[in-house]
């Protein structure tokens, strides 16, 4: 072998340029010397890979805000407000509250009408209440009672900071309560009751004392016992006015007379009274008719108007209708 018939290596210059054959060794792969500082170049690595294995997907924006606390729980009021609140929540805080008003009760329940995002805003579409034997401190009873309302705003912060229900509006329904006869003779003879008749006497002369004792229910009416005459008893709204709030006994300061009242139609009722006194009986008749029709009675800012009545052989079911200025609180007063 003559060193003649060898490949010429060549180098152009310190910067290492090769000549055609050199190019030639390039392109075959083989390595070419070089003039410039040697380097060491990392081998490429290699990843192994099974058979069976997931090639895992990039994760996109929807992934990282489903696992994000914000994304579950996200709330404008955050700082105050529970993550679940709903119609729920102020349905809870309703019933604490009015059962703080009754003495006791077998059941109270709100069904509130909302979606979260309404109530954080104060907007409620509607809502129902109903009960079963409710008793109040100044004994007030019914065998049953619902209550249906439409839409209302409230106050949203005062119901998370104070557990208390606030309105932003007047909301109005309607109220079935059904009464027995002693539930009824509650109800003719309880305080706010008594302040419907001093009203009345005020604005009208109107001139009857109601009894507790004695109601009971046949042929389609309820049948109840009062005192005619001699100023009504009672006094003023709240208290007692001079000419009436004497010690006298009723029979003094008039007669006894029984009344049987029944519905004749939506708003009107029609009263007989058993007296002695035919003139008498038919004006005490007119006038408790007119009461009955004109009837508001307010418990601590539900308002209730006479609306309806229905008598069957073990109840007396009131149709009434309800204007809530203010919800029922204790801090309101007693009813």
């Amino acid at each position: 072998l003559e060193y003649s018939s060898l490949p010429r290596l060549t180098t152009r210059g310190a910067r290492g340029r090769t000549s055609s054959t050199m190019a030639s060794f390039r392109a075959v792969g083989y390595a070419t010397p070089s003039t410039s500082t040697p380097r060491s170049v990392a081998a490429p690595r290699r990843v192994a890979r099974h058979p069976g294995a997931r090639v895992p997907r990039p994760r996109t924006l929807s992934d990282d805000l489903s696992g994000s606390v914000a994304a579950r729980s996200w709330n404008p009021l955050s700082v105050l407000a529970p993550p679940d609140i709903s119609g729920d929540l102020l349905a809870s805080v309703a019933t604490l509250v009015l059962r703080g008003v009754l003495r006791s009760a077998d059941d109270v329940r709100f069904v509130v009408d909302c979606s979260a995002g309404d109530l954080i805003q104060g907007r409620v579409d509607g809502v129902t209440l109903s009960g079963e034997r409710w008793v109040s401190p100044l004994n007030l009873t019914c065998e049953r009672i619902r209550c249906v309302v439409g839409a209302v705003e409230i106050d949203t912060i005062a119901l998370l900071t104070k557990q208390s229900v606030e309105l932003r509006t007047t909301p109005e329904g309607t109220c079935e309560v059904s009464f027995t006869a002693r539930d009824f003779g509650n109800f003719l003879v309880h305080p706010q009751f008594e302040n419907a008749v001093r009203r009345s006497r005020r604005e009208w002369g109107f001139d009857f004392t109601f009894r507790r004792d004695g109601v009971r229910l046949e042929d389609g009416a309820v049948v109840f016992f009062g005192t005619r005459g001699g100023g009504g008893g009672g006094g003023a709204e709240g208290g007692d006015e001079s000419e009436g709030g004497d010690e006298r006994d009723e029979s003094e300061r008039g007669n006894v007379v029984e009344v049987r009242m029944r519905p004749v139609g939506r708003g009107v009722v029609e009263c007989v009274v058993a007296g002695s006194d035919a003139t008498s009986d038919d004006a005490t008749s007119a006038a408790l008719e007119r009461f009955f029709r004109e009837l508001v009675v307010n418990l601590l800012g539900a308002e209730l108007r006479y609306g309806d009545m229905a008598v069957d052989e073990a109840r007396v079911t009131l149709g009434l209708k309800l204007r809530v200025i203010k919800f029922p609180s204790s801090l309101n007063g007693v009813i």
